[in-house]
């Protein structure tokens, strides 16, 4: 019979599971492009917002969030149930604001200020989007441009 000390086990465990799972999370970090700047959305920072908002939501009010993301610039989501069509109709998709950083390079862990309408918070440029039915994480975007004035409309997927 093998005797098996736990914490050392568990030490083990954690450094190289925890080592490996920080190098995960700094590989696994979104890049976008705002207004031909970069722009860097932490996993951390997409959780907290997934976890926090008010889901099912609002979406009938384009001007509340979260609401309907129509996907008019036909972005393809990395998980296939936000693209497949179900019962012949694509899946109802919303979308939340993920703010950044007073110098826009950064999302951080702050859930925007949906309940306030006046005056209504700025929402910033990215979004996190999720299937209504089941709350499934479809991926984030941001505005290809935002704050400028005549900026081009459309959304970019961040990769």
């Amino acid at each position: 019979m093998v005797a098996i000390n736990y914490s050392v086990l568990f030490t083990i465990q954690t450094v190289l599971f925890g080592g490996l799972a920080l190098m995960l999370r700094l590989m696994l970090d979104l890049k976008c492009t705002v207004n031909d700047k970069p722009v860097t959305i932490g996993t951390d920072a997409v959780n907290y917002v997934h976890h926090h908002f008010p889901h099912p939501g609002n979406d009938d009010d384009p001007r509340r969030y979260p609401h309907q993301f129509f996907n008019k610039d036909k972005i393809t989501w990395g998980n296939e149930r936000c693209n497949k069509p179900e019962n012949g109709e694509q899946p109802v998709l919303l979308e939340f604001p993920i703010l950044l950083d007073k110098a826009q390079k950064k999302a951080i862990e702050e859930l925007y200020n949906y309940k306030q309408l006046k005056p209504r918070p700025e929402p910033g440029p990215c979004r996190i989007v999720t299937r209504k039915k089941g709350d499934d994480l479809c991926g984030v975007m941001c505005h290809i441009e935002y704050g400028k004035k005549d900026a081009k409309p459309g959304f970019k997927r961040c990769i």
